[in-house]
Parts: C-alpha cells; structure tokens; sequence
C-alpha cells in the first residue's frame, strides 16, 4: 500500500522522534532499520527507507555527470542527507541542521507520501495546505 495518512508526534530535547508505527512495519528486512533523512522541496525533510533511498541513487547514477544542471541537484539532495538508524524503542534522532531548515521545533507532522515520508513542522504545512491545496483543484494531474 505504501505509506500513507499523516501522524502528529513530539520530538525530546535530544532530537529524537518517534517514527509512527504504521510507518515502521512498512520496512522490509533489507533496510536493517535504517533510513535517510534529507531537505524536501517545500521546507520539509524527506525521509526514506534505505532499499528506497537506494532505488533513488540508482537512477540518479545513470545521469550524466557532466552535466552542470544533474550535478547541483544532486549535491543539494546528497549534501545534507545522513543515514538515520531506528533504535529499540522505534525513535530516530533527527540532525540539528535539517531541523532548522524545516523549521522543526518540538512536533513533527509526518505525511505519506507513497515510497517516502515528509517531515513538516505542522504549523508550517496548515499555512501551506491553505495556499496550495484544494480539494477541487489538481486532480486531473494526477488522473483522478
């Protein structure tokens, strides 16, 4: 099914957030609990299991390094990614520079979004799902 659905969970003052249950038995063996964590497109973090990130990398390898335009999107996802182990309790620690980019403070909001999850400061998404979403709006690109 992937991941879907949305869940609200608070961070320790260590950077440590638990990782929603729904979302965790979504991993298969192969990712040896272990995800990668790194900037989103909207001011939110992108979080992937680790045979996904790898599926990503396998196709961004095939592109041509040489060209200018692949190499600095390339440097801009890889640069701030780190591999995030989940521990016995089900928690990851989130890195302090990613935190300040999305502007994550106490409370993540956790979104599915099919292969991956985003990371928002929830009241960062409201105001964006206020400018941006419609339930009327953009379907068709989707082909609903």
């Amino acid at each position: 099914m992937g991941y879907i659905g949305e869940a609200l969970h608070s961070m320790d003052h260590k950077g440590r957030v638990f990782i929603p249950a729904k979302y965790r038995k979504l991993l298969v063996p192969e990712d040896n609990l272990t995800m990668v964590i790194t900037r989103g497109l909207d001011r939110n973090l992108l979080l992937f299991p680790y045979t996904v990130w790898n599926r990503y990398v396998e196709k961004l390898l095939q592109l041509p390094y040489s060209n200018r335009d692949v190499r600095s999107r390339i440097r801009v996802l890889t640069s701030r990614a780190e591999e995030l182990s989940i521990d016995s309790q089900g928690r990851i620690m989130l890195p302090r520079q990613l935190l300040e980019y999305a502007g994550i403070k106490k409370e993540v909001l956790f979104i599915g979004m099919l292969d991956k999850v985003e990371l928002w400061n929830p009241e960062i998404y409201r105001e964006f799902e206020k400018e941006n979403m419609s339930i009327e709006d953009g379907f068709e690109i989707l082909g609903i």
